[in-house]
């Protein structure tokens, strides 16, 4: 005689879902679909034992759906850090996942062994995947880090999970800042009667040949043993193959006597010497 059954899945004593009863009659069969609201059962890693109990007004039936899921495990690829001039501006590293489930980590963004940034991911299990640091607000949507001073700059992403900790690290080498000073002009004010005159103003350009930006706060001045110092023009970093002009004057201007003499142009940077030239000038 016909018979209405019902199936049902469970989860130990738990139901994750239950289908509408069909009436099946002598000798025939039918077709159920269990597939709960999103998704049936979702796994973390491990074993999987559910029960599939299809019940009856002629009693029930039980097998037993088993499954081993194997946890997230992460490994880092590759990396690849895309510079502008001197900004790091982003970072592709490719994370792949051999597990069955998505793994969660966090990827470590360091420059010169000085973390730079650092934001969370997720990689679905069996998947490798290209993510890109620097392209948002995580980084402040703005270079990552900007080199001051030339040499070896690594750059090392380390994912960290429940699986571990892997590093990979890309250098690329920098030359240092490299200030010349050229088409110096010098204004002199005689004093009449005295066969001195008084450097008032001088202007030069300054053109960075480097491989970082050239950056500097103030000018100094040497004309015969005096010095004097003024503010730079712009203490905006100048940048690779970059050239600007300089005028610095004086309310005291160095006195000396009519005729030749050697002066020292000095940019500094905190009271360091980052580029300098000695020229002769005449009054």
């Amino acid at each position: 005689m016909p018979a209405s059954v019902a199936v049902s899945v469970y989860d130990g004593t738990e139901t994750l879902d239950s289908s509408f009863s069909q009436t099946i009659g002598p000798g025939e069969s039918a077709q159920f679909e269990l597939n709960g609201f999103l998704s049936l059962y979702e796994s973390s890693g491990g074993n999987v034992d559910l029960s599939l109990v299809a019940n009856s007004s002629a009693g029930y039936a039980e097998t037993s759906i088993t499954r081993s899921v194997a946890n997230a495990n992460l490994d880092l690829l590759s990396i690849s850090p895309t510079w502008q001039g001197s900004e790091l501006q982003t970072v592709d590293f490719r994370v792949q996942n051999v597990g069955d489930v998505t793994g969660s980590f966090t990827a470590t963004i360091s420059v010169r062994g000085t973390e730079a940034g650092q934001a969370s991911y997720q990689v679905d299990g069996g998947q490798t995947t290209t993510f890109t640091y620097g392209d948002g607000l995580a980084s402040g949507y703005g270079p990552i880090y900007t080199v001051e001073s030339g040499g070896d700059v690594p750059v090392e992403v380390t994912i960290s999970s429940s699986s571990g900790s892997v590093s990979k690290t890309a250098t690329k080498t920098f030359g240092d800042a490299e200030g010349s000073i050229s088409d110096v002009d010098t204004t002199f004010i005689g004093r009449a009667g005295q066969d001195k005159s008084e450097l008032s103003s001088v202007s030069f350009n300054v053109r960075n040949d480097g491989g970082i930006p050239l950056t500097y706060d103030s000018v100094e001045i040497e004309l015969d043993g005096a010095t004097r110092t003024d503010s730079a023009t712009s203490t905006q970093p100048l940048a690779t193959g970059s050239e600007r002009t300089e005028l610095t004057s004086f309310t005291d201007g160095i006195v000396v006597s009519d005729g030749s003499h050697d002066m020292t142009i000095r940019l500094t940077r905190d009271g360091e010497t980052v580029a300098s030239e000695t020229t002769t000038v005449s009054t």
